[in-house]
């Protein structure tokens, strides 16, 4: 009988403890004044792009930008066969201490690409053609080696209608092409005050 009135009080007190997590407030550490936002205007498809759009705010004033779009073909590995896999682009603008503004591109690739510790990716923008050289520090991360050039990349990104990464895999003998739909870009949703 005991063993029975302890597993109902525990099962009590578990159901007790769970529920509420799904009206989260947007601040992660209550008065911080550390606030993030995000948006996702649609659901995305081969015609409608989707462009999803954060922001990270302290005290009120928002100090970092980042618009995501994911790749519209997916691929799958010899260690996966059942598991679609698909490549995503961020784009991230920050305020720096000297009131200027930093431009920065991420690649995250579900599998690990043949980039260790640095490698040359290829793209094609709208049709032209262009190389970078990447940097590995996580598997499946990529961001450029040499930051003079992110103004450049994350520009490419913003004003192209298409975009084609060429990914060197780690699983697949050949690269795979990892193909955007760049369509609708907001510009100005990624201005800061002032801007």
């Amino acid at each position: 009988m005991s063993k029975q009135i302890l597993s109902v009080t525990v099962a009590i007190l578990l159901v007790g403890c769970g529920g509420g997590y799904d009206t989260l407030p947007d601040t992660p550490n209550a008065g911080s004044g550390l606030t993030s936002h995000v948006t996702n205007p649609n659901n995305g498809s081969k015609d409608k792009p989707d462009w999803k759009y954060g922001s990270t705010a302290l005290n009120g004033e928002t100090f970092s930008k980042t618009a995501t779009i994911y790749a519209i073909n997916t691929y799958t590995v010899p260690k996966y066969p059942n598991v679609q896999q698909k490549t995503w682009v961020k784009l991230e603008k920050r305020k720096t201490a000297s009131d200027g503004v930093s431009k920065r591109v991420v690649i995250f690739v579900p599998e690990a690409v043949k980039c260790t510790p640095s490698c040359d990716i290829k793209f094609k923008f709208n049709g032209q053609n262009a190389t970078y050289r990447m940097q590995q520090k996580s598997e499946g991360i990529l961001t450029l080696i040499n930051s003079d050039y992110e103004k450049s990349l994350f520009n490419k990104f913003s004003m192209s209608n298409t975009a084609v990464i060429s990914l060197p895999l780690v699983d697949l003998e050949q690269p795979f092409d990892s193909k955007f739909n760049l369509y609708g870009y907001d510009k100005d949703r990624m201005k800061f005050v002032g801007e």
